[in-house]
């Protein structure tokens, strides 16, 4: 299990632990008692970072946060997992005894493929006997529902669709509400949550990394820093044929997990034939990560399926301050469009915004309109005080 000083120091590097300039946190003793609950199955987990950003904020809100989290080895055989999710499970019900009397929420960071094999989710079950067993109120904090059913080729990506959303129906039963990161996600899964009698939120997933390197970092002319670029549906070939249409950007490929894995070597393989010089900076800490964005000339989020909030690789992009370039497909969020950070997925679009980056002033209102965009709509504070505040009606306490 991971201690909640291992959490909180972890925030705590990504400064994002006190309240806003001004703010006064309420008294705790009108808070529920929160307890945060998740499972990783892999060293680098957004996640985990997810609740160690919100945990420390809810902290300096004034809540009474305690952890129950589990690290486990992502290796480990089937009956292995199975006993250490029984574990945590007994580890969840003790902090809910230990303050008997008290308001008390838990609060699970639910992420399908934690709980799957071979991508189903056979050990969806098992979570929600432990959590039936836990005597609080449970709100969800769902990060990944199910996959989409052109995941795969027809009939794997229909199949796994179909067994992850099944089990999130199961989720959505056993949850007193719901909170997802997009609004398209909340329209979705309403028909369901309605039948559950759950209640569902919106709150964009904020970044994990400071804020507070905007503009501090010397900007190296012509890098292109590109997050996220592990994600299936980057589009390494696009990028290298917009690249070498202009003939004087280099590409670093931002975190983990580095030159490492399938989508690393096709990377590299596009770039090298367009002659577009690479970089892979591997796995960074979480300040050298923000300061790598911040100095780049742009930063672009690969996606061909298009930038939305469910993961903290946007929110990162927008908190550098530089021009960011996305692409339009169907996950885009739509703040976006109107800042111009999106362009068509096709090489002569991107090159073309690329090209205007050329304009000083142009790349500078970029990047304000980024860093605007980030702190008005993906403030780690702001989304703390809201899903706090789901807690605190969930179990009745006035916010």
């Amino acid at each position: 299990m991971v201690s909640w000083d291992r959490l909180v120091n972890r925030a705590a590097a990504v400064d994002h632990v006190g309240p806003e300039p001004g703010v006064t946190a309420p008294d705790r003793s009108i808070r529920p008692r929160v307890i945060v609950g998740g499972i990783s199955r892999s060293r680098v987990c957004g996640v985990r970072d997810y609740a160690g950003v919100m945990a420390g904020q809810w902290r300096a809100l004034g809540a009474d946060v305690d952890l129950v989290w589990a690290d486990l080895d992502p290796g480990a055989p089937r009956r292995a997992f199975r006993g250490s999710v029984r574990a945590w499970g007994a580890d969840l019900a003790r902090a809910v005894a230990d303050a008997p009397g008290r308001p008390c929420v838990v609060v699970v960071n639910y992420s399908v493929f934690t709980f799957c094999e071979k991508a189903i989710p056979v050990h969806v079950g098992l979570l929600l006997r432990e959590l039936a067993q836990v005597g609080a109120r449970v709100v969800t904090i769902a990060h990944e529902l199910y996959v989409p059913r052109d995941w795969r080729p027809f009939p794997v990506g229909l199949t796994v669709s179909e067994a992850q959303q099944w089990a999130f129906r199961r989720v959505l039963r056993r949850s007193g509400h719901v909170v997802v990161s997009e609004t398209a996600r909340a329209e979705a899964i309403a028909p369901w949550a309605r039948r559950a009698g759950t209640g569902v939120s919106v709150v964009r997933v904020p970044s994990n990394m400071p804020e507070d390197l905007a503009g501090t970092r010397p900007v190296r002319p012509g890098v292109l820093a590109v997050v996220g670029f592990d994600s299936h549906d980057a589009d390494p070939e696009l990028v290298a044929a917009a690249l070498a249409s202009l003939g004087d950007w280099s590409v670093e490929l931002v975190g983990h997990p580095g030159a490492v894995g399938p989508m690393a070597q096709r990377w590299s393989t596009a770039l090298s034939s367009a002659g577009v010089r690479l970089e892979f900076t591997g796995e960074l800490a979480p300040r050298d990560y923000a300061g790598q964005l911040a100095g780049a000339a742009a930063v672009l989020h690969p996606s061909t399926a298009g930038a939305g909030t469910r993961r903290t690789t946007l929110a990162a992009c927008l908190a550098s301050g530089r021009p960011v370039l996305t692409f339009e497909g169907r996950e885009t969020w739509p703040p976006l469009r109107a800042i111009g950070a999106t362009v068509a997925p096709t090489a002569e679009a991107l090159a073309a915004a690329l090209q205007r980056l050329r304009d000083p002033a142009f790349e500078a209102g970029a990047g304000r309109d980024a860093l605007a965009l980030s702190r008005a709509e993906l403030s780690a504070t702001a989304a703390a005080r809201q899903v706090l505040a789901v807690c605190e009606s969930v179990n009745g306490v006035a916010s």
